[in-house]
């Protein structure tokens, strides 16, 4: 690309972003971030004798404790995420709300930026880097995805946001980077427990520095985040529960007859049970919502054994494929990466169109490696296109583009018929497998 390419491009992105930034803005203003207000509530819940998974407001609670959108007559109140989530943003909850609201949206971007910045670092070394941040930036960055992140107040740009730094420190010249690396990893496993499948590729090629800094860093979350919540952890554990109910249609309702009123303005905002509907980037549904829309039941139980077998089965297919060529890096990250988002679709709950922003971690890395092979390039555009609503919409739209997304990935870490000229255009061996640098 040329140096007057190069500007143009600069220029058209920065107006981008502003662009987006300001819808951004718009957002946080006009709508209450629903999904953020239920957080918040919960962490000034949290360590009081009230329990962030099934508090009810009543008329003389103090508002801090009011989330407009929770139903009375359910058992649960909305709150999903786990204790250590609420307890990361205990501080943030001393704030009143409207700040929040404000300060939270600028956080999301202040993520964004860095898992990028993280990616590009770590590549830094690679020629024509630029056009790949640019795709992603055009990509994500003006998504619906994104736009539905800020909107809800959604915590999904902070789980790229440590794959990112996870795949940072690990790359770096660190002489413990495989150890804070895995640290990193296991700490964040009490954020989110999906980050204990980072693992497993890490384990497969016997970097037992990765597995005991994981090890620390789960025992240091323990510490932190288990043992001065046991109790909470337990109604966590109890409200699992009833959300498996509720998604099977089956209970976690309770009759009512006691009535409150609820102050319109709360904490100097009023427009809390404001939400924006119709965001193209809804994503694939999770196998329960496609067996139950067909009548089907599955159970937490039975979900948990499907992906087990999906587990082995591409852990298998790694060591048969290691044992060819051994994997690098990268394609460790983007193998847990990818037993990560698998297990999304084996989740109870519904997924969401903020769940696709996480895929700027895989893409931005497949973008640097693959630039020279216009096929798979192509392709992944098109995955990105459809997963965010682009040209047009069409039914399933969203859905196909993640299909896509996934196609991509598992052909650039395993199959590499799409891929197979990937690596810079390095050299291919006969067998079809790139030489690995």
């Amino acid at each position: 690309m040329s140096q007057y390419s190069k500007r143009v491009l600069i220029i058209l992105l920065s107006l981008l972003a502003i662009v987006s930034i300001a819808k951004s803005f718009y957002y946080t203003e006009k709508f209450g971030g629903t999904d953020l207000r239920c957080r918040i509530v919960g962490s000034r819940l949290l360590l009081t004798d009230q329990s962030p998974y099934f508090y009810k407001w009543h008329n003389g609670d103090d508002v801090r404790y009011l989330d407009p959108n929770d139903e009375l007559n359910r058992k649960v109140n909305g709150n999903v995420v786990t204790p250590a989530l609420l307890l990361l943003n205990k501080p943030l909850s001393l704030l009143s709300y409207k700040y929040i609201r404000i300060l939270w949206t600028v956080i999301l971007y202040v993520l964004f930026g860095l898992s990028l910045f993280f990616i590009w670092k770590v590549n830094e070394s690679k020629k024509k880097i630029f056009l790949p941040l640019a795709i992603i930036l055009l990509g994500f960055m003006m998504s619906d995805s994104m736009f539905c992140n800020v909107e809800r107040g959604q915590t999904y740009i902070l789980y790229a946001f440590i794959f990112s730094l996870s795949y940072f420190v690990y790359n770096s010249k660190s002489r413990y980077n495989h150890l804070l690396a895995g640290a990193i990893t296991g700490i964040s496993i009490w954020l989110r427990p999906l980050f204990l499948l980072l693992n497993i590729p890490f384990l497969l090629q016997k970097d037992f520095k990765w597995v005991l800094g994981s090890a620390i860093g789960f025992v240091l979350g323990l510490f932190v985040f288990f043992l001065p919540l046991k109790a909470t952890w337990a109604d966590y554990s109890n409200a699992m529960k009833h959300y498996e109910m509720e998604q099977l249609g089956k209970e976690s309702y309770v009759p009512t007859n006691h009535l409150i009123t609820k102050p319109k303005d709360v904490e100097g905002v009023s427009n809390l049970t404001d939400y924006k509907s119709g965001f193209a980037s809804a994503g694939m549904s999770n196998l329960q919502h496609i067996f139950k829309a067909r009548g089907y039941e599955l159970r937490a139980p039975m979900l948990i054994a499907l992906f087990a077998v999906v587990v082995i089965i591409c852990s298998l297919f790694f060591l048969w494929k290691n044992s060819v060529k051994q994997f690098d890096t990268h394609d460790l990250f983007l193998f847990g990466f990818l037993l990560y988002m698998m297990s999304e679709l084996f989740l109870i709950g519904a997924r969401g169109g903020y769940n696709n922003i996480q895929w700027i971690f895989p893409a931005f890395i497949m973008l640097i490696f693959l630039r020279e092979n216009i096929v798979a390039v192509a392709v992944l555009l098109l995955g990105i296109a459809f997963m965010n609503g682009w040209p047009f919409l069409f039914p399933n739209q969203s859905a196909l583009g993640e299909a896509i997304m996934f196609y991509v990935l598992v052909d650039y870490i395993f199959i590499r018929r799409l891929t197979v000229d990937r690596c810079n255009g390095e050299n291919v061996r006969p067998s079809g497998l790139p030489l690995r640098h």
